[in-house]
């Protein structure tokens, strides 16, 4: 090859990869401005997602689900999405993020104090009363008679944990269970004093809550009764670990080797992962995967269905929540506090109400049949008066419990909170304060 043929051959070789590097780089550059103004548009809807979640179902079945808010509030509602986020916690992974949200009127109030937010938000429209706000210490607030932080020392104070069912995912803070549990307090006991702060988190179980309350009450808040609301989730975080234990690790990995400033293979590999480009393509596939795990019964394959009914799985979450709650009592019990448990209702168990979205994340499928092994063992009429089944509660109703496969309704929740009512006022140890103030030894 002659020198002019080869220099021809480098100069066409050279333009062909500097128009292949300007090209990738104008894509990129692309991608990233639609990424930036995607994240904008979700932020906007107080969303990690782009689609409202009721765009999913009949607009009849939506509005009997939400029968108090007009066609323009569920269609306002339908673009928010009903997960809150979360934010991390040293102790117990996450808990709910400290927000506050207007959710009707498409306001987002964020600032270092909730207290300073919630203040101005009811400086605003009154009548938009639905609203998501987070306090500091972790509990979703009410839209009106909320208890003071901390609980006034002669006052009658319940903590309620739970997962985001408990938390209130789609309904108002006043129609979570929490919500209708102190109201019915109130009138059970006579008492105005009666405060109930709903600690309900996304994605906590058991072994979360018990921590929690461990950290709530080490800095000296301790309530004169704890509510735990569990089942659903156990059989979901099958494993015993927390939600997000995957991402943490591989967060805590990439940290240690982001220390390690000669580490070639990890800046490059990091460089990579960060381009436009490809964070756009993981988005997909990250979305895909996500409403890959979304189905509704007639989904579920053979297959599937085996994995996840194994018995074994099943009886060693059954075997963990037991353990947890005896721990979970000895601590509460110590420091004067009356625990109760109490056993959830699910759609997949005992429920053949109205119709009302059914999709849900499959992996919560196990606990159809860990909620069968429960019946099994007896747990409808276990000899424990701190343990209340109200997985029944739905059972030949003739409403909406659901809003979809996992949260409540409204009404929902205020059935669910008759049966905690019940099953406190049932406790020996609950009945000195059904009338007068609380001890001062159980505060």
């Amino acid at each position: 090859m002659s020198p002019r043929t080869l220099f021809r051959t480098y100069s066409l070789f050279g333009v062909l990869v500097f128009n292949v590097i300007i090209i990738f780089l104008v894509f990129n550059a692309v991608i990233e401005v639609f990424i930036t103004d995607e994240a904008e548009k979700n932020a906007e809807k107080y969303s990690l997602q782009t689609k409202g979640w009721m765009s999913d179902f009949p607009s009849e079945t939506i509005a009997a689900v939400y029968p108090n808010l007009s066609y323009k509030e569920r269609k306002k509602m339908g673009d928010v999405e009903r997960w809150v986020g979360v934010e991390f916690d040293p102790f117990f992974g996450f808990k709910s993020q400290r927000v506050v949200r207007r959710v009707l009127k498409h306001k987002y109030l964020v600032g270092s104090s909730v207290d300073d937010a919630i203040e101005r938000l009811r400086n605003l429209d009154p009548d938009d009363y639905y609203w998501w706000a987070i306090h500091d210490t972790g509990f979703r607030m009410f839209e009106q008679d909320q208890g003071p932080w901390p609980p006034p020392p002669d006052a009658l104070s319940v903590f309620v944990f739970g997962g985001s069912a408990t938390a209130g995912s789609g309904v108002a803070g006043k129609q979570t269970i929490a919500g209708y549990f102190q109201d019915h307090l109130r009138n059970a006991t006579g008492r105005d004093d009666v405060f109930v702060y709903n600690f309900g988190t996304a994605g906590h179980f058991l072994a979360q809550e018990r921590a929690f309350m461990d950290q709530i009450m080490l800095q000296g808040f301790v309530p004169d009764a704890v509510i735990f609301v569990d089942g659903a989730l156990e059989f979901y975080n099958f494993t015993g670990e927390p939600g997000l234990t995957p991402q943490m690790r591989e967060w805590f990995i990439e940290g240690n080797l982001g220390m390690h400033q000669n580490n070639l293979k990890y800046h490059a590999s990091k460089a990579f992962t960060e381009l436009p480009v490809v964070r756009w393509l993981y988005s997909i596939v990250r979305a895909n995967k996500k409403e890959e795990e979304k189905t509704t019964s007639s989904g579920i394959t053979p297959d599937f269905d085996a994995l996840m009914r194994d018995p074994n799985i099943i009886d060693d979450v059954i075997e963990r929540y037991l353990e947890n709650k005896k721990m979970a009592t000895a601590v509460a019990k110590d420091m004067g506090v009356i625990p109760l448990f109490a056993w959830q209702p699910i759609s997949l168990f005992e429920y053949n109400g109205p119709s009302s979205p059914q999709r849900f994340d499959k992996y919560l499928y196990r606990a159809k049949y860990g909620y069968q092994e429960m019946v099994k063992r007896g747990a409808r009429a276990w000899d424990d008066p701190e343990f209340a089944w109200c997985a029944d509660v739905q059972k030949d109703v003739e409403f909406p419990v659901y809003l979809d496969g996992a949260h409540y309704t409204e009404k929902g929740n205020e059935i669910i909170a008759r049966c905690l009512l019940k099953s406190l006022l049932n406790l020996e140890s609950f009945g000195h304060l059904a009338g007068n103030p609380a001890p001062s030894n159980s505060k």
